[in-house]
């Protein structure tokens, strides 16, 4: 994380600092990427094939590392998802992480 980089004198950590995490979540697809049982060695382009360790890794896990870490979750495309998928990806969110300010937009 930023604050183990910045106590390791990291070179990133000199030329910039991390104030907020963001996380955006796509309202389209959260919902059915939080209940696969899918890795994301499962998933086309998504790790390199000789990064076995990261390939091991639930979709849902990642999914939820990073709604866990922000400080603000954008809940995007609202306007393509439908309004069950919108709730459904909301409701995780915010059941994820109670401390982030939630917005749901459209870009």
């Amino acid at each position: 994380n930023w604050e183990q980089a910045k106590m390791m004198q990291h070179k990133a950590t000199t030329l910039a600092d991390i104030t907020r995490v963001v996380t955006v979540v796509d309202a389209c697809t959260f919902g059915t990427d939080w209940m696969t049982w899918n890795t994301a060695g499962d998933r086309d382009g998504w790790v390199d094939a000789a990064d076995d360790c990261s390939a091991q890794r639930k979709v849902p896990e990642l999914l939820a590392e990073q709604v866990e870490a922000a400080d603000l979750l954008l809940v995007n495309k609202i306007d393509m998802a439908g309004k069950e998928q919108v709730a459904v990806a909301s409701s995780v969110a915010r059941g994820l992480n109670k401390d982030a300010d939630l917005f749901e937009v459209e870009f």
